[in-house]
């Protein structure tokens, strides 16, 4: 089989905190960096990294506190009602973080009222937050004789998945968990770890290999943990309920890849697949800041029967970028296969590299 071009990355490690901003209560303070992945290339053709891209780690806030509350513990909000006003642009993403902790199953009520001066938590859409959209700033608990409050600031495309709706339900998620009373927990996968990773999840929820796990497109988004659930359970009481699915598609998949064919040539273990371009469903504008960013086909070779799954170097045997608009077919030239009965399955992936739901396959047979 002959070598695969070689490919190449830009990533970024986790940051450290700026120093904490105080706002009445001790106010959290986070810190970002967006970069931009380096194109991989080799002679022949582009072939873009499925596998690894920019990683966006973004420190959520810092651990809210003061030298007040640390001697009079955290007050929890008196029966567990919490009447708040929104005033940010990013209204849907409050809206699931509201509902993900109303459902929860602990004994807390969000309630949106119209008026600011019925509010006691207020949150708002402010540049007051320490690294830009995908970070946030809460207050701690309840605030006797005062208004708790999230700011969070709302993101163009230019921001990725953090500043766009996944990421801003984790941020709002996070910060109305200060807001309840909860502090910052890293010992595991949690809402209340200290950082995301490109709006895809928390950072104890993705494991060590950051590049393939922080992937945008994908979404963890039970967002909130049993052992968030038992935390607040524990101050505020109630039977918590976990959400059973953990991950989701955060854009519309590729439904399927287009019909493919073969054309075998004079050389042994060589010739011709035709692709057609499958329809694509539109991708969010923030979904190209990830990796090569262009949508492309993944083509596999696997003995016998079709058991190869998308993203596997293993059996990959090309990668190539489309040339040709959907609808219409480009061809793709494979050599060297060993002799016997080959299944080629084909992937197409789109702009983020996130994978059709299904490939279309031929049988080869190489004599």
């Amino acid at each position: 089989m002959p070598a695969r071009p070689s490919r190449t990355a830009a990533a970024t490690g986790l940051l450290g905190l700026l120093a904490p901003l105080l706002v009445g209560l001790a106010v959290p303070a986070a810190t970002s960096t967006h970069t931009t992945a380096a194109a991989a290339s080799s002679a022949d053709a582009p072939v873009p990294d499925r596998t690894s891209g920019p990683v966006v780690a973004t420190a959520f806030d810092e651990e809210p506190g003061s030298a007040a509350a640390g001697a009079r513990g955290i007050r929890k909000w008196p029966r567990g009602r919490i009447t708040y006003v929104d005033r940010t642009k990013d209204r849907d993403a409050v809206r699931a973080a509201v509902k993900l902790w109303n459902r929860s199953g602990v004994k807390i009520r969000f309630v949106k009222v119209r008026k600011a001066s019925r509010a006691a938590l207020v949150i708002r859409d402010s540049t007051n937050v320490p690294s830009g959209c995908g970070s946030g700033l809460a207050s701690l608990g309840y605030v006797p004789g005062g208004r708790a409050f999230v700011n969070i600031l709302h993101g163009g495309d230019e921001g990725g998945q953090g500043c766009a709706f996944p990421g801003q339900t984790l941020v709002v998620a996070h910060e109305l968990g200060h807001v309840l009373g909860l502090r910052h927990d890293d010992s595991r996968c949690s809402v209340m770890n200290s950082s995301h990773v490109n709006g895809v999840a928390q950072r104890e929820c993705l494991g060590e290999d950051l590049s393939a796990t922080a992937k945008p497109g994908r979404w963890r988004c039970r967002v909130l943990e049993r052992v968030d659930l038992k935390r607040a359970a524990r101050m505020y009481g109630g039977r918590p309920k976990v959400r059973q699915q953990e991950w989701c598609d955060a854009i519309e998949r590729i439904p399927a890849t287009g019909p493919v064919t073969w054309t075998p040539d004079s050389y042994g273990g060589a010739g011709d697949l035709t692709v057609v371009r499958g329809a694509e469903p539109p991708v969010p504008g923030w979904l190209g800041t990830w990796g090569f960013g262009a949508p492309g086909l993944e083509v596999h070779a696997t003995p016998g029967v079709c058991t190869a799954v998308p993203g596997d170097d293993a059996t990959t045997v090309r990668t190539d970028l489309w040339e040709v608009p959907v609808g219409a077919s480009q061809e793709v030239s494979l050599y060297g296969l060993a002799p016997g009965t080959h299944c080629v399955s084909v992937w197409q992936f789109d702009q983020g590299t996130n994978y059709a739901l299904a490939p279309s396959t031929v049988t080869v047979t190489v004599s």
